[in-house]
């Protein structure tokens, strides 16, 4: 999904071409008409208040999750939750052809990058991660590899939110447990940016990444801020969400503020090779 990325960087593009418009003003613009600007099917609640409560149901920051999901598609979401109330959103060819239940109407597949979802939920309930009773709806799909998933669709996008914290958790839990056996003692914001890694290059790259931090003498800060990471690929991935979280973190004031200063790999910024 394009999510939040295509969104924003479409309103740098257009203040590029005036030189009296300020590109993090008109990101800041953006993002608070995806959180705070429309109301949503989900009780009539703002974006906001909707992410708010995932994580605070999921145990996870707000911050996190939002630029998690914002970034999968939920921007898309928002828009149709808003337009469409009686015809209901748009969803994947195949929760389509799965048939469609009306009970649960938010595709994760198509919004929420819940691809594996399916293949998850029962560990997740172990793990605490769930509840017992949380319920959705299974559908199979082809992911953008060609391969088949097991994902689901849910009741609300709060639910669909928590499926996603669900997977943040996990990953959560695996980055402290790693990083505690480096002795490493991870600030707010490097944490998420490991989680994150893990989450979307897998937890071997965010594995190495941690070694790397633990052997090399960085500063966490340069570490993150600098991608001074042996995997590139991970951190160019990675820096555009870093970024969306230090745009939205005045919108989530109790949650780890990101660095200053743009990160490397993030529009406008350049990647600075290791050591």
């Amino acid at each position: 999904m394009a999510g939040l990325n295509s969104s924003l960087s479409n309103a740098v593009m257009q203040s590029m071409g005036n030189g009296n418009e300020d590109p993090i003003k008109k990101k800041k613009e953006q993002a608070s008409k995806l959180l705070s600007g429309k109301l949503l099917a989900d009780k009539n609640r703002t974006a906001k208040e909707v992410i708010q409560s995932a994580a605070k149901r999921s145990g996870i920051s707000p911050l996190l999750l939002a630029a998690s999901s914002l970034q999968e598609g939920m921007d898309q979401m928002i828009s149709y939750n808003s337009s469409y109330p009686e015809d209901g959103m748009p969803i994947s060819e195949a929760y389509e052809m799965a048939g469609m239940d009306d009970n649960f109407p938010v595709d994760g597949f198509y919004y929420y990058g819940l691809d594996t979802f399916g293949d998850r939920i029962e560990s997740f309930k172990e793990k605490g991660y769930l509840p017992k009773d949380f319920e959705y709806k299974p559908f199979r799909g082809i992911n953008e590899k060609g391969q088949w998933v097991n994902t689901g669709a849910f009741k609300s996008n709060e639910d669909a939110l928590v499926a996603k914290g669900a997977f943040l958790r996990d990953i959560q839990d695996q980055v402290k447990k790693y990083s505690s056996s480096k002795g490493l003692k991870l600030d707010g914001n490097t944490e998420n940016y490991l989680v994150m890694s893990a989450y979307n290059g897998g937890f071997g790259n965010a594995k190495i990444m941690m070694d790397e931090l633990a052997s090399g003498g960085f500063k966490q800060d340069d570490f993150v801020r600098k991608g001074l990471t042996s995997r590139k690929g991970v951190h160019k991935n990675i820096a555009p969400r870093m970024e969306r979280m230090q745009i939205m973190s005045e919108f989530f004031t109790d949650s780890p503020m990101p660095p200053s200063g743009g990160l490397a790999g993030a529009v406008g910024q350049p990647v600075v090779q290791q050591r």
